[in-house]
């Protein structure tokens, strides 16, 4: 006969045993190629297929897992477990280097700020142009670089971080994604902006899934394994007087390190650039000096309308924030000063606040050439910022010996009749949705005043599109929504 402690034990040793290997069990738990191309293609759409959305918010902690582990990998090709370990606490940033081959072309994407609707039409035209397939497979003769801030302003920054996931698993060589201002904790927790609690939290999870799982997996992994600048090296060499002349740039989401010598002589910090050129083209990433709120590449900005922030074209202005002490540079005076380290060109996204592009522009894409220093400097903010008709990104390619920028606004006149189509739908319903967000406002004041008399139970829902449904006593009746002319 067994006693009742012996009895205790097995059942406690029973389940100790069945827990560990469930644990082992969900630990190991991962999404399939297959199922992300499955799902892949019926989420990234206008519509949003809303199976596809919920089984990839189930699963977004396992996607980011998955995302997070191929960026981990290539910071462990290049650095010791102690250094490893230093970038992935948040005790260091680091710097990559992206080596571009003869043949082969970079797409350089700016901010999007929470706009699904405007990245949806970059991956449409991309595909449109077989860059990339419908099973989110990119060319191989292409790179795909985003330049951050992708939260916030516009709250669908979840999708837009799900589908560069997406893409990052099935494409891990080939799109990259460096770190904004935005991609740090002390934004997306912000009051003004607020990505955790305005958008996470109110639209997508509940507050106890987001203190458990959510908030943990951005702050210690999806925001540490972001790079804040990268060395571009094109993979072409050239000679002119005997003399080996490499074509090469950097691309940042805000600015980047200047020293001061004297009065009025500032110069670029080239010391990681310098580093990489030391080591062969296998050693992608760097470890920087920053931490988050100090990081000039993330923070800092470049100017391009005169008098903006009373910046002159010969100093840097130095403004203080919450978020650190950095600086504003006129645009020429940037152009200088990496030029003069043999650079060939800076693109950076994140100064859109003030207008730096002519309103008359169709999107937010900026570029400036130094024919006398052979060098362009440019900016990419990539969504529909108030005045912008149309997404934009930049694609840069060597052709003739010289590197050649173009500047995409999507859609371009070329795109096919089925794009414009879909374009004309998104417009018709965020004016639909407009006029729904006007009438129910008004209509809640209206009914909210008589209620409040009658001490009856109410509740306003919008339905559908053309309907909303009122709950008087849980007994519920519909209105049809007018169209506003």
């Amino acid at each position: 006969m067994i006693n009742n402690k012996k009895k205790s034990f097995i059942l406690f040793l029973f389940l100790f045993i069945q827990g560990t290997f469930l644990n082992a069990m969900e630990s190991k738990k991962e999404i399939s190629k297959k199922e992300i191309i499955e799902k892949y293609k019926k989420f990234n759409n206008i519509s949003k297929d809303k199976k596809a959305r919920k089984f990839i918010k189930n699963n977004f902690l396992v996607l980011a897992s998955n995302f997070y582990s191929i960026n981990k990998k290539e910071i462990k090709k290049n650095f010791s477990k102690k250094k490893v370990d230093d970038i992935l606490n948040g005790s260091y940033k680091f710097y990559r280097k992206l080596v571009i081959d003869k043949n082969e072309k970079l797409i350089v994407i700016g901010d999007l700020h929470g706009y699904m609707s405007n990245l949806y039409e970059i991956l449409k035209y991309l595909e449109y142009k077989k860059i990339i397939d419908k099973n989110g497979k990119i060319d191989k003769d292409f790179k795909i670089i985003f330049l951050g801030d992708l939260t916030d302003r516009e709250w669908f920054g979840l999708d837009i971080w799900i589908t560069l996931m997406m893409l990052k698993i099935l494409n891990p060589e080939s799109l990259y994604i460096l770190a904004g201002n935005h991609e740090s904790v002390s934004q997306a927790q912000s009051s003004k902006y607020g990505f955790f609690r305005k958008e996470l939290i109110k639209k997508n999870y509940t507050r106890k899934q987001f203190r458990d799982n959510v908030k943990g997996t951005f702050k210690d992994q999806l925001f540490k394994c972001l790079p804040i600048a990268c060395y571009v090296k094109f993979n072409y060499v050239k000679f002119k007087k005997d003399k080996k002349i490499i074509k090469k740039g950097l691309l940042a989401h805000g600015g980047f390190k200047i020293i001061k010598e004297k009065k009025d002589n500032w110069k670029f910090d080239n010391e990681f650039i310098n580093k990489f050129d030391k080591l062969r083209d296998d050693r992608t990433i760097l470890i920087s000096e920053y931490s988050d709120s100090e990081n000039p590449y993330q923070w800092s900005g470049i100017i391009y309308k005169e008098g903006l922030f009373k910046v002159g074209k010969k100093n840097p202005v130095k403004y203080e924030r919450k978020r650190g002490k950095q600086y504003r540079i006129w645009y020429e005076k940037a152009a200088e000063m990496l030029a003069a380290k043999g650079l060939s060109f800076f693109l950076s996204g994140h100064e859109h606040g003030g207008p730096a592009v002519d309103a008359k522009t169709e999107c937010g894409i900026l570029l400036k050439k130094f024919i006398d220093k052979n060098f362009d400097i440019g900016q990419v903010i990539s969504y529909q910022y108030k005045k912008y008709q149309y997404a934009g990104f930049i694609e840069v390619e060597i052709k003739n010996d010289k590197i050649n920028f173009k500047k995409v606004c999507v859609p371009e006149e070329e795109e096919t009749e089925k794009l414009k189509e879909e374009r004309q739908k998104q417009i018709k319903r965020r004016n639909r949705l407009k006029e729904i967000a006007k009438y129910f406002s008004n209509l809640k004041e209206k009914v909210s005043g008589f209620f409040k008399k009658t001490g009856k139970d109410w509740k306003l829902e919008v339905k559908r599109e053309e309907q909303i449904e009122i709950k008087i006593n849980k007994k519920e009746r519909h209105l049809e929504i007018p169209r506003i002319k």
